[in-house]
């Protein structure tokens, strides 16, 4: 979890840096070794759990390929662009809203974003190496995700903007735009059906479990109220009718069986509440399931999409390459096309990198929905289970208590009545 921003803020510093590089030193190594160079040596840097706002005062560390970052309060990713060696950065369990400055990190492959305040994919197209991406927890919409991938694709492809002016590119945008609107929106009227029978499954379990409660308590209930009319009427035995104090001695024994089987009926109600648990989970599981299918599916056919753009702008370039070098260009071409058929390797080096980024894109926004999938199932029945565990807690701090309010009042009147009887002997 985060830290509190109330508890005390931490600056990276020598004194930070040199605890850190310490516990993660290797004691067998020998030499001491100044903090000048420990530092342009080490590879990993962890300052996890530190209450740090800020990254800052990282200079020199070039070489490092792991920086762990988690559980802190950064509200942003700063003055990390020197490392250009990082391949795992975890950011997860902070305040970030924004991913950036990570343009000159090349090299990343496992970047972890998870439980931070972000609401926007964006700020990782020079990440080319990246293979694994956490952004589960943000506040980025699952359903919305595929609603936006066309304008995430070209958002930030900056060498679109070059490859806009070729002629006839604009008829292939369109088919992958409209290809890609068709299947999310196939993707949305499927995934609302499926959000359909999961809220049905949420509400046939928590109906369930209201029953098994509430059959529970009319059963409790019922002994709770047999019992106090049997104290009562032995209470008013004993004030009114004199009679002996031996009638109030089982009372203490039939209390003690009462919490007995109070007791077994909470326990009972504890597996029945596991019972229903697992029975929600299996099912809900099962939905899950055919929620990240879907996810698979429609991604599968936005990569067919992207690659089919990708063969066709490629094709396009290579007819208008080979018509400027047989001096066939169509007329009207404007001067920015014409610049660009002047040099194939940097035309194609163009094509390729749009398309870098345009799987990069979805990449990441396939990352995003498998784990908001996954951590939405987790809090759900983290969320049931937390909530019975603390009902099981107050319910037999309640009989507990019942129980000795009860033993109390018992002897009580044994001890006032004991008292009543030594005093009328003297």
């Amino acid at each position: 979890m985060p830290s509190n921003e109330n508890d005390d803020i931490a600056v990276i510093d020598e004194e930070l840096i040199q605890h850190a590089l310490a516990e993660s030193a290797d004691p067998s190594a020998g030499g001491a070794l100044s903090l000048a160079a420990m530092v342009s040596e080490a590879t990993s840097l962890r300052l996890s759990f530190k209450s740090i706002k800020k990254i800052d005062n990282l200079a020199g560390f070039e070489n490092l390929t792991t920086l762990c970052l988690d559980n802190n309060v950064l509200d942003s990713i700063c003055n990390i662009s020197h490392l250009t060696q990082l391949k795992w950065l975890d950011l997860s369990f902070n305040n970030i809203t924004e991913i950036e400055g990570l343009n000159s990190c090349t090299q990343l492959m496992d970047v972890s974003l998870f439980n931070n305040k972000i609401e926007t994919v964006q700020g990782l197209d020079d990440c080319k190496e990246l293979q694994c991406l956490s952004l589960g927890n943000n506040k980025i919409n699952s359903l919305d995700i595929c609603q936006t991938i066309f304008d995430d694709f070209f958002r930030e492809d900056t060498e679109y903007n070059k490859l806009q002016h070729l002629p006839q590119i604009n008829d292939i945008v369109e088919d992958l735009q409209n290809s890609i609107n068709t299947q999310s929106e196939e993707l949305k009227d499927k995934g609302l059906a499926l959000q359909k029978q999961k809220e049905e499954e949420i509400e046939k379990f928590e109906k369930a479990l209201e029953g098994v409660r509430a059959k529970g308590a009319s059963v409790s209930i019922k002994k709770i109220e047999d019992f106090a009319r049997q104290k009562k009427r032995v209470f008013r035995d004993i004030e009114v009718n004199d009679a002996s104090l031996t009638t109030a001695e089982p009372l203490l024994d039939n209390l003690k069986g009462l919490y007995d089987q109070l007791m077994d009926m909470e326990m009972q109600q504890v597996q029945q509440f596991q019972e229903l648990l697992d029975q929600f989970e299996n099912a809900y599981g099962i939905l899950k399931s055919q929620c990240a299918e879907q996810t698979t599916n429609y991604f599968k056919t936005i990569q067919e999409a992207e690659e089919k753009y990708h063969e066709d702008v490629t094709k396009l370039a290579n007819e208008l390459l080979s018509k400027a070098g047989e001096g066939e260009l169509p007329e009207g071409l404007t001067e920015d096309a014409k610049n660009l058929l002047v040099d194939r390797d940097a035309l194609m080096a163009s094509i390729s990198s749009s398309h870098d980024i345009h799987v990069s894109k979805a990449y990441a926004a396939e990352s995003i929905m498998e784990e908001k999938e996954k951590h939405n199932a987790e809090t759900i029945v983290k969320k049931y289970t937390d909530d019975a565990a603390t009902r099981n807690r107050s319910r037999i701090m309640e009989l507990f208590k019942f129980v000795e309010d009860s033993k109390a009042s018992i002897l009580m009147i044994l001890n006032q009545k004991t008292q009543e009887e030594e005093d009328d002997e003297y």
